[in-house]
């Protein structure tokens, strides 16, 4: 690939504004920058793809952490990191159709999603293994019998916010203490020993002020003396708590042992709040799933145009002349005829406002015409489902059709 760097993007520069010095030019890396974001509002470039591991996806499990320079929702490709079958495609939806179709279709799919300036991206994954109900957490007596433990308080079943099985466990932590725990001693025993330090424990919690709260903690075992035990700080997807349902993800790999657990025989579950000492009302526990994952990979066009010249690490902004643009030696005039432009303005006379400007940006537009020919774009395509491939127990069929 192509070394070229931001100094010998300002050294062409120079030789192209009629013999300006660039240190009459005022906030030139900042006039990069701007040109370095309209390039990549105009076109993909294929030197920006980049590959990272999404870490392990679930069956069931919709919310992922995207990539922090994902550009717009412009994906390329997701698939297994190893093994890929002709079946292991997620195509991209809309937002809404995702929502409406991940708990029928049998059909693999993704979205990106924006909210509360955030990003995440949505998956849904339904051939991979299903998740296993440690417990349903619909009643006090869901699967044995659940127990509030000081500063927990007042614990009843909740009919009407809740997230699965038609009800929650909904329960006050009282003012002045530092935890509360809702225990179940008796549930059936369940063998989870294919899950090992290999699979993940999740549970929904409903967090009335999210600020007032500092972790969740899951016990899993066959008693109060024989458990493992994982901490949770933030959502499943990496974010803070936030007021209402919460996904918390809990890895079975490096857990903290207690005793001597089996877990061929899981029978014992606690989950304690951490909290700030002030009354809590209305929290809920709902829907504890034991689940084994696969890991997936995910191709995507980065919005950082730079690089650093040590490191490699892609950047957004210039911060010094021997950062690296990432664009091969085809496609570096996309930059140097953007920049032109934005520099020119500064510059006096004729020449600059009737002939340069209008000359690089014909020279960018030829530029930008040429490359897009040589290397079409990648990214997904929104698809739209009119029909639904079903779940067993399901009545639609799927097929989709490409959004324009």
């Amino acid at each position: 690939m192509n070394a070229y760097s931001v100094g010998d993007l300002k050294q062409d520069l120079t030789g192209m504004l009629h013999g300006t010095n660039l240190n009459q030019i005022t906030g030139l890396d900042a006039a990069i920058n701007r040109a370095a974001r309209d390039v990549l509002l105009d076109v993909d470039p294929q030197e920006t793809a980049k590959t990272v591991q999404i870490g392990q996806v679930f069956n069931s499990i919709y919310d992922y952490a995207c990539p922090s320079d994902l550009k717009g929702n412009r994906f390329i490709d997701i698939y297994p990191q190893v093994n890929r079958g002709p079946n292991d495609i997620f195509p991209l939806h809309y937002s809404q159709d995702f929502d409406v179709s991940k708990q029928t279709s049998l059909s693999d799919q993704a979205t990106i999603v924006i909210s509360n300036f955030l990003k995440r991206i949505r998956i849904s994954a339904p051939l991979f293994p299903a998740p296993v109900v440690v417990n349903d957490c619909s009643a006090l007596n869901s699967s044995g019998l659940w127990s509030a433990v000081p500063n927990a308080q007042n614990l009843t079943a909740d009919n009407v916010n809740f997230v699965a099985q038609n009800g929650a466990l909904k329960f006050d932590i009282a003012a002045g203490g530092a935890t509360g725990a809702l225990v179940n001693s008796t549930i059936p025993a369940l063998d989870l020993s294919s899950l090992l330090d290999q699979g993940y424990l999740f549970l929904w919690t409903y967090l009335p002020t999210a600020a007032d709260f500092t972790s969740v903690t899951l016990r899993w075992g066959t008693s109060s003396t024989a458990y493992y035990q994982v901490a949770a700080t933030v959502t499943q997807e990496g974010t803070v708590f936030q007021d209402g349902w919460n996904l918390l993800a809990f890895p079975w790999l490096g857990a903290t042992v207690v005793g001597v657990p089996d877990p061929t025989s899981i029978s014992y579950l606690e989950v304690i709040w951490a909290y700030n000492g002030s009354l809590q009302t209305a929290v809920r526990l709902d829907q504890i799933t034991a689940i084994l994952g696969q890991i997936l990979n995910m191709d995507y066009y980065s919005r950082f145009m730079f690089r650093d010249f040590s490191t490699g690490a892609f950047q957004e902004t210039v911060t010094d002349d021997t950062n690296l643009i990432n664009l091969d030696t085809e496609a570096v005039g996309l930059m140097l005829y953007k920049v032109a432009p934005h520099v020119v303005q500064q510059q006096q006379g004729l020449d600059a406002v009737f002939y340069d400007a209008g000359y690089f940006q014909g020279l960018y537009q030829e530029q930008l015409h040429r490359y897009k020919e040589l290397y079409k774009s990648q990214v997904q395509k929104a698809q739209t489902t009119y029909y639904a491939m079903p779940k067993p127990g399901q009545f639609q069929m799927p097929r989709t059709r490409r959004g324009f």
